[in-house]
């Protein structure tokens, strides 16, 4: 990445063969962007203040280097016979204005001088208004960095309109290391085992005066004790013996919601083999594995869906890699869980049925709440009570403007990352399906982040949604009224249910919120064993997902919106027989 940045400041200067180009500040940067000047066949002037940095730069091949500015001055002049430099690269890191000062000095007339350390940015006007310079920032390594669609969605510039990307010029500035026109080794001064991490952090603060560039820090070869699988996959610890009738787990993501809710309940259910756990990060990974008890670790999903020792798969990704997980798992023969939501858009929903619909396994999607013991208790209190009143009112709380869940495509928005959830729970409740939706978005974007919904069910049920976004925290999450002939209900949080019939209160307590995440595994599970039948229909999903899309179409549009699961579930009516909802 260094180098990356290096050569993305020589593209901006437009630095070329014959050229004169000064370097101000001789760190990694500096040093990197001397050789590949060296490379693309210019002269190059160096300064730093620092003695020790000038010697290094003379082996690695500057024409001139120096740690005074009047030298460099006169070098410059000397260099280019009288006239100036024809571009200034500053790589330094100070609040002063120095760097760009002296810039000015070296330069010829109209010149240019590329920014890309950072300095005090108050620019001398009358030796650049004299010299007619040009001033250019340089932004990390190039086109696409900084830039959330390259940086994690892997988008890739046109080489037609933009040649040279932050990627290529990575690729660019390894392809020199590797032929050896450009060298790194000489740039690293210190080494310290990661035992001794706070030494070098020391010495980077400026705690240790010692003189350094490059620190390195060394970790205990353990290969002798590290096993590899492939080259994506680590293997934490031997295969355990298979208990009868346990089930292989392999795990498809490990973020937050993974590791603290997920597999702490997973690890709470017996008769499981955790198998392998799969994260975008090898870090992540090993973290997990390691701390859950898997057998082994990998950067690569294909290793779960390919084990032929994984039964069951659980998906815990970010949403937009649902529904393809969801129906390559199906595909190679996995039961699934999937984290909610199941899909967040029309296509990822058909790309699901159409694998379920050609599949005997068990798919469950993490609507937990249906599960939870008091909402149990109230479905079994209402009875055969119907049509409900449901009103759920939900105060989401405040994520930072910058959270993935808000990436239209990564996340889907917060409605269709969360709605799922209460939606489900009203289809439990009731026992129907929604028919209709009504919604008015009431945030500053007018549609995406807070809704107030209300859906009509086939019983003629009818369940209205309060979705808030930056709510004040004071009040409970999550209320849920419930009112039928001659009855209502409350539930708090999933901590106090109250149950009311014939003017007569009962009320249910919990020392802390149960939202049903270990039962749902249990269930899924029970219907993997055969014990029970899946605990729902598969119609359902289809209904929820369709009912979360339809909600925002009605916001949009400003009227009532139709739900109707016929057109995505008649293409495929009949399912291949198996274990299923």
């Amino acid at each position: 990445m260094l180098g990356a940045i290096a050569l993305h400041g020589i593209r901006r200067a437009g630095a070329g063969l014959g050229e004169i180009v000064a370097v101000l500040g001789l760190g990694i940067v500096g040093q990197l962007a001397l050789q590949m000047l060296r490379v693309a066949g210019c002269r190059v002037l160096a300064f730093d203040p620092l003695k020790d940095r000038v010697a290094l730069a003379l082996t690695l091949g500057a024409d001139v280097a120096t740690d005074s500015p009047d030298d460099a001055v006169s070098s410059a002049r000397l260099l280019s016979e009288g006239s100036g430099v024809d571009a200034v690269l500053v790589a330094a890191s100070t609040a002063s204005d120095a760097p760009l000062e002296l810039a000015a000095e070296l330069a010829r007339p109209r010149a240019r001088v590329v920014m890309v350390g950072v300095t005090g940015m108050r620019v001398p006007r009358r030796p650049f208004w004299q010299k007619e310079l040009t001033l250019l920032l340089s932004r990390a390594s190039g086109p696409g960095s900084e830039e959330a669609d390259d940086e994690k969605c892997g988008a890739e510039l046109s080489r037609a309109y933009v040649r040279w990307t932050a990627d290529r010029n990575v690729g660019c500035f390894l392809d020199e290391v590797a032929r050896g026109t450009v060298r790194v080794e000489p740039l690293i001064t210190h080494r310290f085992p990661i035992e001794r991490a706070r030494e070098a952090y020391d010495l980077l603060r400026g705690r240790r005066k010692e003189p350094h560039l490059g620190i390195l820090l060394t970790y205990e070869d353990r290969s002798a004790e590290t096993s590899f699988t492939g080259p994506h996959t680590l293997v934490l610890r031997p295969a355990t013996v298979t208990v009868k009738d346990s089930i292989g787990i392999g795990v498809i993501g490990a973020g937050l919601f993974a590791r603290t809710i997920l597999l702490p309940a997973l690890r709470t259910i017996p008769a499981l083999r955790l198998r392998g756990i799969a994260a975008a990060s090898g870090g992540s990974a090993r973290s997990a594995g390691d701390r859950f008890g898997f057998e082994y670790a990998t950067t690569d999903p294909k290793e779960i869906l390919g084990d032929d020792e994984v039964q069951a798969v659980i998906i815990a990704t970010r949403h937009d890699l649902h529904p393809a997980l969801v129906a390559e798992a199906l595909r190679a023969g996995k039961h699934v869980f999937v984290e909610k939501p199941l899909a967040i858009t029309v296509d990822g929903l058909q790309e699901v049925i159409q694998a379920y619909m050609h599949s005997p396994r068990v798919l469950m999607v993490g609507h937990n709440r249906r599960f939870s013991p008091l909402v149990q208790e109230i479905k079994t209190f209402l009875g055969n009570t119907r049509p409900l009143v449901v009103v759920y009112r939900v105060n989401a709380g405040t994520l930072a403007p910058g959270h993935w869940v808000y990436d239209p495509v990564e996340g889907g928005g917060r409605w269709l990352a969360e709605g799922c959830h209460f939606i489900d729970l009203i289809q439990y409740v009731t026992g129907s399906e929604p028919v209709q939706v009504f919604a008015r978005g009431i945030s500053p974007d007018g549609v995406a982040n807070s809704l107030v919904t209300i859906i009509v069910f086939a019983d003629g049920s009818c369940g209205l949604i309060s979705y808030v976004d930056g709510s004040d925290r004071g009040v409970s999450r999550e209320r849920v009224d419930i009112q039928g002939e001659g009855i209502a209900c409350s539930l708090e949080d999933f901590r106090v249910a109250t149950l009311t019939r014939r003017g007569r209160a009962r009320r249910i307590r919990r020392w802390e919120s149960e939202r049903g995440y270990r039962e749902e595994l249990a269930e899924w599970l029970a219907a993997i064993r055969g014990e029970k039948p899946p605990p729902v229909d598969f119609a359902s999903y289809v209904a929820n997902v369709a009912t979360c899309i339809a909600v925002l179409e009605s916001a949009r549009k400003g009227g009532p919106v139709p739900v109707d699961i016929t057109s995505f579930l008649e293409k495929d009516k009949e399912r291949v027989p198996g274990g299923g909802g």
